[in-house]
């Protein structure tokens, strides 16, 4: 044997075998969650599989365990809380050069193979690595401050996760920054007409809300008229949970966050989901529902629709984790979103577009981000190009 290289003392058997153990539990998890990302279709903002949650618990035990005893060793669950944590954030941070779901799926591969060199690890494959002892102060403290600061860590990585895979759905209609939120209008033209596409969300900064308004209220600067098609389904059959129709639920929300919600455009009052289908007309701005009717959705989007307000409508964060949907799917929740909520409500939109547009110089489209990737799209298809574009601030950490 070369010189300054002894052989691995004699230790504990149940060291190994404890190892071996933690090890094999985190490939069947960590295997169960490759299975559940490749098995899922669609997006995996939407997964509902509980594989990943249980891997997050399994790893959240074992970083507990480590503390505690130094016959497990800190490196390698380390290192498989980051892997994890990337996986938790949507492959970030290679999703910030790559589409969100493919970044993930890449990223719960590595853990599970991660967890394969674990468990080759633990049965002493790897020449003269000693199994550590059973109980270390120095050992414990390390691994304590290691996982505190990875606590730390997680909020913006998690944060900045799950901002490029809202990217990835919205397009380039929101962005997130350390600093906060920003919402993006886009200024398109054709033939001297000019038309605004203005990202919105529900909830945000109250100087955002009032940037927007007066600037849609005040008078052209070409002394032409404009028109503006607001967002906000109707529901004739009363069909939408109470606290949506009249704000009481965005107000919870916002008022939890220290934000506020979204007025309305038109009457500076609170309001919800529901808005009245036709709205009175200014000497110089003519404001116009543009938005469906809840009973024109596919009754399977109706059913989905009132479900998932129901829970959101709570206001609480813990029954909102906690919320039992039943049998619906991560596909549905998409389907949802993508066709019902989306396709179907800018259908609508571009209809009244069509209708209306030829008959003013300016159109402003206030509605929420994740519908104008779309929207662009189809003024696209009808001739028009990007003139100009501007971000604004939502939502400010530090302010």
């Amino acid at each position: 044997m070369s010189e300054g290289i002894a052989a691995p003392p004699e230790e504990d058997r149940s060291k190994p075998v404890l190892n071996a153990l933690a090890a094999a539990l985190l490939m069947l998890l960590s295997g169960w969650m490759v299975a559940a990302d490749f098995a899922h279709k669609g997006d995996l903002l939407f997964q509902t599989s509980a594989s990943m949650g249980m891997v997050f618990l399994y790893l959240g035990f074992l970083s507990v365990a480590v503390v505690i005893t130094s016959a497990l060793p800190k490196r390698m669950v380390i290192g498989a809380d980051l892997l994890l944590l990337g996986r938790f954030s949507f492959g970030f941070p290679l999703n910030l050069w790559m589409d969100h779901s493919a970044a993930a799926r890449i990223l719960s591969v590595a853990l599970l193979g991660f967890a394969l060199v674990y468990f080759v690890y633990s049965l002493r494959r790897v020449p003269f690595v000693a199994m550590r002892r059973w109980f270390s102060f120095r050992h414990s403290l390390t691994a304590l401050m290691v996982g505190a600061l990875l606590v730390v860590v997680s909020v913006p990585v998690v944060f900045l996760g799950f901002g490029c895979g809202a990217r990835d759905l919205m397009g380039n209609y929101v962005e997130f920054t350390p600093r906060g939120v920003g919402l993006v209008e886009k200024v398109f033209v054709k033939d001297g007409r000019r038309v605004h596409l203005v990202g919105m969300m529900h909830i945000g900064d109250g100087s955002f809300y009032r940037d927007v308004t007066g600037r849609m209220a005040a008078v052209p600067e070409n002394g032409g008229k404009r028109l503006v098609l607001t967002e906000g389904v109707s529901d004739r059959e009363k069909i939408i949970p109470a606290d949506f129709a009249n704000g009481k639920a965005y107000a919870r929300w916002a008022k939890l966050l220290g934000l506020e919600s979204q007025k309305s455009l038109r009457t500076g009052h609170a309001e919800g989901t529901v808005v009245q289908p036709e709205l009175p007309a200014d000497s110089h701005v003519t404001w116009q529902n543009a938005d469906i009717d809840v009973s024109d959705l596919d009754q399977g989007h109706r059913e989905l629709l009132v479900k998932l307000l129901d829970v959101i409508g709570s206001g609480d964060p813990a029954k909102l984790l906690i919320a039992d949907m039943g049998s619906v799917t991560g596909e549905q929740f998409e389907d949802l979103l993508r066709n019902g909520l989306i396709g179907a409500r800018n259908a609508v939109l571009m209809a009244r577009f069509d209708e209306m547009a030829a008959d003013f110089a300016e159109v402003y489209i206030p509605w929420g981000a994740a519908h104008l990737p779309d929207v662009e799209h189809r003024l696209l298809a009808r001739g028009y190009s990007v003139d100009s574009e501007v971000t604004r601030p939502v939502v400010e950490f530090w302010n």
